[in-house]
């Protein structure tokens, strides 16, 4: 049964109900619970909870349709196919964001790409006419990252992030002009709760900046042609002809993936307290990533689920103090929702 906005809904791998407010991508839906939150979730972890109506589907599908006059929301899989004609535009950003931290004035600074190119980048801040490196590294494609604190200085105090980078893939690939912005960040409009945004990429809103607009055509590379030197290299290359060099064939994916849902850690929980709950669930997670430590494999998903967020805050304290050797991040939220954490193993 297909998934529409306005469905009444369960969820297979958890408890709890709720209605469907928004088709996110194909994979993913905004579920608002029964306590008025509204939470991602996968599309195939959702069953629609027939069993709440006298109705029929065909009779449901007509209310929807009734109720959509006051709506704009449309499913992905209703959309009408454009004109062939007609340039299709992708749903794809690169974003900077700033989350703030509800125990202080800090912030929480994530670049997310929801693109499918992986980006190598580097963010600068701006002082005095030069820059100092805040955060570099390469971002995969569907992936978010948390880059670190960031705390504003003076209420009227403003300053510029400087942010370059490349967009690739492995084997082929359309061109795409290298990243190269600078975003102004004014403490004033920071603190200022008006300008934080809501998005499917955080819970709480944030303030959003955007750094690529995949709406715009990327042209040819901008070229400056010096003519001596390209008479001097005439001349010094002669008929020489480049060596061909093998194409790269994209990557395997090489990621495990771990399910810490209860249902599928033991055969009968329904008597477990909560506390012994997470300690089946945490020996899990331990004995997974030790075995993944030993066979040296490169990256493993642990799956948590959205919940009261315990089990995830467990879990990351317990790779902050007893795993110094891995990194992990927030799995890609097109796979996973909000669900998942991913480690990598040095």
């Amino acid at each position: 049964m297909k998934i529409k906005v306005g469905d009444r809904v369960k969820f297979l791998n958890d408890t709890g109900s709720g209605t469907v407010t928004r088709i996110v991508d194909p994979k993913t839906a905004l579920v608002q619970v029964d306590d008025g939150f509204e939470v991602p979730w996968m599309i195939r972890d959702l069953v629609v909870d027939v069993g709440r109506y006298d109705t029929d589907e065909e009779e449901h599908q007509e209310e929807q349709h009734d109720a959509g006059s006051s709506q704009e929301k449309t499913a992905f899989s209703e959309k009408i196919e454009d004109d062939p004609g007609t340039e299709r535009i992708e749903d794809e950003e690169v974003l900077l964001a700033f989350v703030p931290d509800e125990t202080s004035a800090d912030f929480e600074a994530y670049l997310i790409n929801s693109s499918s190119y992986h980006i190598k980048y580097t963010i600068s801040r701006q002082q005095e006419g030069e820059l100092v490196l805040f955060h570099e590294g390469t971002l995969e494609a569907g992936i978010k990252i948390r880059l670190g604190t960031y705390k504003p200085g003076n209420i009227n105090d403003e300053e510029y992030f400087r942010i370059q980078g490349i967009f690739f893939n492995a084997g082929f690939f359309n061109h795409l002009a290298p990243l190269d912005i600078l975003i102004r960040v004014n403490a004033n409009e920071m603190y200022d709760a008006g300008m934080r945004q809501e998005s499917d990429y955080f819970l709480e809103k944030a303030v959003l900046h955007t750094l690529h607009d995949w709406r715009k055509k990327a042209g040819p590379p901008q070229m400056e042609i010096n003519a001596d030197e390209l008479k001097k290299a005439m001349y010094d290359k002669g008929d020489m002809k480049p060596e061909k060099q093998p194409v790269k064939q994209p990557a395997a994916k090489n990621i495990e993936e771990v399910d810490l849902h209860i249902q599928h850690l033991v055969d009968n929980h329904a008597s477990m307290s909560n506390a012994e709950i997470l300690e089946v669930q945490l020996s899990r997670f331990r004995s997974a990533l030790d075995s993944a430590l030993l066979h040296k494999n490169r990256r493993i998903v642990f799956i948590h689920g959205v919940g009261n967020g315990k089990l995830k805050h467990e879990l990351r304290r317990i790779l902050d103090r007893e795993y110094g050797n891995v990194k992990y991040q927030d799995a890609s939220f097109k796979e996973y929702g909000f669900g998942a954490t991913m480690v990598l193993i040095r």
